[in-house]
C-alpha cells in the first residue's frame, strides 16, 4: 500500500467499503420461503423467444396463491404514519412493495400520479373493515383504495384472479376493483357488467393486433355477494360470475409495466362503492 498513490489508495478502500456496504445492508443473503412438496403442478407460459405459449412443470411449492381474507389477523393494508410521508407508497397502504417517492411512481403504486394531479382527494382513502355474514370485508365509498404488492399478478404465465363483491344498483359507469396499471392487468365494473383487461407487450408496436385485450362477464346481481373469477390460461380469457362463463376470448402474451396492485381504485381515479372480501390470485 505505501507504493501506491494517494488518489489509488483512497479509491481500493472505497470500493471495498462500498461492496460491503451494497452486500451488507441492502442484497443481503437469500432468504426464501420454498418448502419441496414433491408434487409437480403443470402451468401455461407464454415464451417471448418463440412467440407462442408452452407448458411447464416446477414443485407446487414455488406456485402458492395469494389469498387475503383482510381480517387484520396477517399484516395489514392499513395506513401507517411512517408510509403516510411518501408519494410511492401514499398513505402507507402498501405492505412489501417498492416505489418510494415520485421518481419511482412509474414502477410503484399506480395511484401517485392520479394524486400528483388530484392532490385535494388524498385524503380519508382508507377503506373500512366491516364484518357481513361472519366474514370480513372492505367497505368503498367511492374514494378509498387499498394498495397491495408489486407484480402480484403474474407477468408469464396463465392466472386465476378471484374475489366476492357486493354492490347496490347504482354506482359510477367505470369502477375498478383491481388493476396494477394499464400496461398489465385490469378487474373493473363497467354499467354493473364485470370486464377484464391484459397488456400483451408482444403487440404493443405491431400496428396490427390491438395490445390490449378485454372480456367481460354475467351482470352482478345487486344487494348479494357475487363470486367474480378471471381465468386466463395464456389461451383464453374468461371471466365467470358465481360460476356462470361470459364469452371466452383468445389471447396469449406477457405485461409490459406491472406496478403496485391496487384495489377499488386505479390511475384513472375510477374508485369503487361496495364491499370485497377474499382475495385469490394463483398461477394457472
Amino acid at each position: 500500500i505505501t507504493h501506491i498513490s494517494p488518489q489509488r489508495y483512497k479509491l481500493y478502500f472505497f470500493s471495498r467499503f462500498r461492496k460491503k456496504l451494497w452486500t451488507g445492508f441492502f442484497r443481503s443473503r437469500k432468504i426464501t420461503n420454498f418448502k419441496p412438496t414433491g408434487v409437480m403442478k403443470k402451468f401455461n407460459v407464454y415464451s417471448v423467444g418463440s412467440q407462442c405459449t408452452v407448458s411447464a412443470e416446477a414443485d407446487a411449492g414455488y406456485l402458492q396463491s395469494v389469498e387475503y381474507d383482510f381480517s387484520g389477523h396477517r399484516g395489514s393494508v392499513f395506513p401507517c404514519l411512517a408510509g403516510s410521508r411518501w408519494d410511492g407508497i401514499l398513505n402507507g397502504q402498501v405492505p412489501l412493495t417498492t416505489g418510494f417517492g415520485q421518481g419511482e411512481s412509474s414502477y410503484g403504486t399506480a395511484m401517485a400520479k392520479y394524486f400528483a394531479r388530484f392532490p385535494e382527494k388524498a385524503k380519508n382513502t382508507t377503506p373500512e373493515r366491516v364484518i357481513e355474514d361472519n366474514k370480513p370485508a372492505l367497505k368503498f365509498n367511492g374514494g378509498q383504495f387499498v394498495s397491495l404488492p408489486l407484480a402480484m399478478i403474474p407477468a408469464y404465465s396463465g392466472f386465476i384472479v378471484e374475489m366476492e363483491v357486493f354492490t347496490g344498483p347504482k354506482g359510477a359507469p367505470m369502477q375498478s376493483l383491481l388493476t396494477d396499471s394499464m400496461m398489465a392487468f385490469r378487474l373493473f365494473l363497467r354499467n354493473g357488467v364485470p370486464g377484464a383487461t391484459i397488456y400483451r407487450n408482444q403487440f404493443a408496436e405491431s400496428g396490427g393486433t390491438p395490445a390490449i385485450a378485454e372480456c367481460s362477464g354475467p351482470r352482478l346481481q345487486p344487494w348479494q355477494w357475487n363470486n367474480i373469477k378471471v381465468v386466463f390460461d395464456q389461451k383464453h380469457f374468461t371471466i365467470y360470475v358465481n360460476d356462470v362463463p361470459g364469452k371466452p376470448v383468445k389471447a396469449n402474451g406477457y405485461h409490459r409495466y406491472p406496478r403496485a396492485t391496487v384495489m377499488g381504485a386505479s390511475e384513472r381515479g375510477e374508485f369503487f362503492t361496495g364491499m370485497i372480501r377474499k382475495l385469490k390470485i394463483s398461477v394457472l
